[in-house]
């Protein structure tokens, strides 16, 4: 079993390039990088688009998300090749405007309603129904980042909560608050503790660390499957 995380996750993806000329297997993070690295600008008007995005994704056009802002159009997306994290070094959550197939599970479920256990078994179920043995890699990246071991994320957590975690376990320099899509460790699979770690921050970054560290902890975590194969590869938590 071996192929990378949730490969149907992102496809279709609003304003991005079509599914069908992406790279088959590209993982959870790693299908983020590779399109917004690929992503064409938008052929609507901005009146039309701006209409039909609010239609989509109400939740997404508030004050917490902010994707349509005072412009009527989405924010640039080219700091976020560099940076993700907001310049005073926040999760932005605004990084999850150009993910349309996303907008259902991370950022309704986990991020507005704040079910990360719902959130959990969405994530896992399309990853079952992702390319033959899709979920190898997610198991990878639960177990190389330590996240089964994680006591201070639960279903309970909040994104203040996930953000204290993620300054305790990536740090800057060359923590959460500094990666962007554009870094090239995103391009790799998660299949080591360096190539996961970069994912986690990412996560952190999208302010989705705690979505999929309870994504982790009540799937693969439980898993005997998993436990043996990926197990003996885990870090310590942070």
């Amino acid at each position: 079993m071996s192929s990378w995380m949730m490969r149907n996750l992102f496809l279709a993806l609003l304003l991005l390039v079509p599914a069908t000329s992406q790279p088959e297997g590209l993982g959870f993070v790693q299908r983020a990088a590779y399109e917004m690295r690929a992503k064409q600008p938008p052929t609507a008007s901005t009146q039309t688009f701006g209409e039909v995005f609010c239609s989509q994704a109400p939740w997404l056009c508030s004050s917490t998300f902010d994707c349509l802002n005072s412009t009527g159009a989405l924010p640039a997306e080219e700091t976020l090749r560099a940076r993700i994290a907001t310049s005073s070094g926040q999760p932005n959550l605004q990084s999850w405007c150009y993910f349309q197939v996303r907008w259902d599970t991370i950022v309704k479920s986990c991020l507005v309603d704040q079910d990360l256990s719902l959130t959990a078994r969405q994530l896992f179920h399309q990853a079952l129904q992702a390319h033959p043995a899709g979920e190898d890699n997610d198991a990878q990246y639960c177990f190389l980042n330590g996240l089964c071991e994680e006591q201070g994320i639960s279903p309970a957590s909040t994104l203040e909560d996930a953000t204290a975690v993620c300054d305790r376990r990536y740090p800057e320099p060359n923590g959460w608050k500094s990666i962007g899509f554009a870094d090239p460790a995103l391009q790799q699979p998660p299949t080591t503790v360096p190539l996961a770690e970069t994912y986690a921050k990412s996560a952190c970054a999208q302010g989705s660390f705690h979505c999929m560290a309870v994504y982790c902890q009540e799937t693969y975590c439980k898993m005997d499957e998993y436990r043996q194969k990926f197990g003996q590869g885990t870090q310590e938590t942070l």
